[in-house]
């Protein structure tokens, strides 16, 4: 359920049913197994992709709880840390210029 998710996602993130399937999928697979980390990654992934930091950060560190060597969950952590530190960037030059 997890794959099928994230593939679906990755199909066509522009559609909102679409995006509600794979969120659906993905949910799914935290029912059947609510310590499957790549599930919590790829949740926090298109929690990311929505802007939603807050959320998508939680969910990625839930991944790496359940599987500290999770690839997927640390790459996207050094996403969320890069749009951070660009949000950070860009209010303090607004506030400067």
């Amino acid at each position: 359920h997890a794959w099928l998710g994230w593939a679906m996602f990755n199909k066509d993130k522009l559609n909102a049913a679409n995006v509600k399937r794979s969120k659906d999928e993905l949910n799914a697979a935290l029912k059947l197994d609510p310590r499957l980390a790549i599930a919590f990654a790829f949740r926090g992934s298109i929690l990311l992709e929505e802007g939603n930091l807050d959320m998508a950060e939680v969910e990625l560190k839930r991944a790496l709880k359940f599987n500290p060597q999770s690839k997927h969950a640390r790459r996207e952590l050094r996403v969320l840390e890069e749009r951070r530190e660009s949000q950070k960037k860009g209010l303090f030059g607004r506030i400067f210029s």
